[in-house]
Order: C-alpha cells, then sequence, then structure tokens
C-alpha cells in the first residue's frame, strides 16, 4: 500500500481479522474464550410472561450453561406465530406481559448473578406477511415491479393456491381428492397437477425466447414503417419508444 488512492498503484493487498471476544460486565475484566461457550437456545414464545421466565432460564443455569440464546422477542405473526416472523420490530412481544425495561433488568440479573450471557436474532431480511412496514412500504418486498423475474413463480404460486381452495371447497372430489389430505393422496394430487393443470399454462414459454432481444429486433422493424406506401407516418410517434413486456 503505497498511502495513495489510486488502484494503479496498490502493492499489495488483504483484510484485518479482528477476533471477537466477550468481557463479563461485571466489572472484573474476565473474558469468556469463544471455545468455552456453552449456548441454549430458547423459544422466547414459548416462555410465557416475563414474570415466569427466571424460574424458567434457570434449568439452563443450573446445567451448566453460560450463554442463553433468545428468538426475536418483537411481536410475532397473528397469522402463523413463527418465531421469526416480525409483525413489529419496535414492539415487545405482547405475550410477554412486559416491557423492555423489565426485560433489562433479567438480562442483567443473569449476566451479573448468574454469569450467563446473552444473545438474539435482528431480523431484518423478511417480515410477517401481517407487518405494517409491507402495508405503508410495498416496494420493500419483493414484487413484479422490482422482480419482473419472479413472475413464473408467483404464477405457479397463483396456481398452487387455487388448487388448495379448490380441494378445500370439494370440487377436486372426483378426482379422488378430497378436502382433507393425507400422505397417500400426494402421489394422485401430483398426477394432477403435472397432467391436468399445469399443461394449462404452457409455462416453458417463459423460457424459449430471449425477450430482450425481440423487443429491440421488434423497435427495428417498427421504425421502418414510416417507408410503407400506404401509411407512411402512422408510426412515426412510435419511433424510438421504449415497450415493457408482462408475461402475466
Amino acid at each position: 500500500i503505497d498511502r495513495t488512492t489510486i488502484k494503479e498503484n496498490r502493492n499489495g493487498q488483504g483484510y484485518f481479522h479482528i477476533e471477537p471476544y466477550l468481557i463479563w460486565p461485571d466489572g472484573s475484566g474476565e473474558v469468556l474464550e469463544q471455545e468455552y461457550i456453552t449456548c441454549q437456545s430458547v423459544l422466547s414464545k414459548s416462555l410465557g410472561p416475563l414474570s415466569e421466565w427466571s424460574s424458567r432460564i434457570e434449568v439452563g443455569r443450573h446445567s451448566g450453561y453460560n450463554m442463553i440464546h433468545f428468538t426475536p422477542v418483537q411481536c410475532l405473526s397473528n397469522v402463523s406465530n413463527s418465531s421469526y416472523s416480525v409483525s413489529d420490530h419496535h414492539k415487545l412481544n405482547t405475550k410477554f406481559e412486559g416491557t423492555y425495561e423489565q426485560m433489562k433488568i433479567l438480562i442483567d440479573t443473569m449476566t451479573k448473578q448468574w454469569r450467563i450471557l446473552s444473545i438474539t436474532d435482528l431480523v431484518y431480511n423478511h417480515v410477517a406477511n401481517d407487518c405494517a412496514l409491507l402495508r405503508d412500504h410495498p416496494e420493500a418486498a419483493y414484487n413484479l415491479i422490482n422482480s419482473p423475474h419472479l413472475k413464473p413463480a408467483v404464477l405457479v404460486d397463483s396456481i398452487l393456491m387455487q388448487f388448495t381452495r379448490d380441494a378445500s371447497e370439494g370440487k377436486l372430489l372426483s378426482k379422488g381428492i378430497p378436502d382433507e389430505i393425507k400422505e397417500h393422496h400426494l402421489q394422485l394430487i401430483r398426477h394432477y397437477l403435472l397432467n391436468e393443470i399445469f399443461p394449462q399454462y404452457c409455462l416453458w414459454e417463459y423460457y424459449i425466447c430471449d425477450t430482450n432481444k425481440l423487443v429491440e429486433l421488434f423497435n427495428k422493424k417498427l421504425s421502418l414503417l414510416n417507408n410503407c406506401p400506404d401509411k407512411p407516418s402512422s408510426a412515426k410517434h412510435l419511433r424510438g419508444s421504449s415497450f415493457i413486456t408482462q408475461p402475466l
């Protein structure tokens, strides 16, 4: 490195690896080495009210763990209640019947009295489908505008949704598919989808042409229409136009 910002003058490159370390916050300065970490994961949503957490976590304390991993403590989806399906990143799960300040008191007790550190997940790469963020900022998620390559997948998903709806309403009984699916129905469903449903949508057509090249060729052909003897000016206003393809 020659102290300049010119890339061509570099005489080497590399990176610094700084090994993380954990210091007990009790003022002793003692370090918890990585190889000595014994961590127990708990499902936060299953711990009950905050007032009962201490008694449940204490089991891990007496089992010799020095770190507790909590799954996300924020509000979860009202639909799935999945441990990682966060519906509000700023609010504590209402099932805990407590506050962040009360949680801090518990964490401090774990750290300073029990000598148990804690970690949790920060989930930013996906949210619950009933999250207000998606309602207020739909552009924040994958959609057919910012991710047009997903159109075939969206179509397949829509087909499967319709199949599920039809099955639940008993519309597929004639196909041998009941509203309550059992394992022995799976092969029948597979045959029905692959041979009767999917062929109707010609999904293969998504992959048989280069859309960009065809649009470019179409533009070139269109630009020649002004030489047409019948309507020499019929396409003048279209020259240089930008065409947006919508496979769906």
